[in-house]
């Protein structure tokens, strides 16, 4: 869905809308975020999202769904067992949501785009060792 080379965020459904006003965010600030449409969960596509996070070298998940047992999991054994990178998985933490305002539910349980945005720039500094994405740009 877009191109980056800093940070790989891989979502779908309504979240994938929230992952790409994130990476809007993150551009503002000189971060290039990767975003990946993985649609269809089974099967993933396992083979766009390895060559994504080799070139980036972060992998951040957002999905509306439980943080346990879904695509992040999915992911994080896939990545970890064929190109290890910093990696975060957003999601419910084993608990039911409540039904509500959509914008305030999804920022409540950590998946609207700036909630996306933060975790990315966390992320980031894990990968560049406490730096941010401009200061490790510029080393």
């Amino acid at each position: 869905m877009r191109r980056g080379r800093d940070i790989t965020i891989a979502s779908y459904g309504d979240i994938l809308f929230q992952s790409l006003m994130a990476a809007d965010q993150l551009a503002a600030k000189g971060i290039e975020a990767e975003v990946l449409d993985l649609y269809s969960v089974k099967p993933v596509d396992a083979a766009a999202v390895l060559a994504s996070v080799h070139k980036t070298g972060a992998l951040l998940v957002a999905e509306n769904h439980q943080a346990r047992n879904g695509l992040g999991y999915e992911l994080a054994i896939r990545v970890l067992k064929n190109e290890p990178v910093p990696f975060d998985n957003l999601g419910l933490q084993d608990t039911f949501a409540e039904s509500g305002d959509y914008s305030l539910i999804i920022d409540k349980y950590g998946f609207s785009a700036a909630k996306i945005a933060e975790a990315a720039e966390r992320l980031l500094l894990k990968r560049n060792c406490g730096k941010t994405a401009a200061e490790y740009a510029k080393a």
